[in-house]
């Protein structure tokens, strides 16, 4: 999880990037719950970026309380026009 922290803080200013998939990444609860890290991260990341039109989080098993976290940094983001959650 560590690593896609590191990447959305990294691209937080990012003024080029259009789309961004992130499929695949087990984002749900682990043995400790929730990886909360990775979701504040996104939150920061949704709410600062200002380029991202599509994010792809297919299999990444949020669970009900990560996409209201990651809900919360949409409140901000006026950019993105497709979110992909299946």
């Amino acid at each position: 999880m560590e690593g896609v922290v590191k990447l959305l803080n990294s691209l937080k200013g990012n003024q080029v990037l259009k789309k961004l998939n992130l499929a695949r990444n087990d984002l749900g609860p682990g043995d400790q719950g929730y990886h909360v890290s990775v979701f504040n991260a996104f939150e920061q990341f949704l709410s600062l970026n200002r380029s991202l039109e599509e994010l792809i989080l297919n299999d990444c098993k949020l669970g009900i309380e990560g996409a209201a976290i990651i809900g919360k940094g949409l409140r901000k983001n006026q950019k993105l026009s497709k979110l992909s959650l299946s």
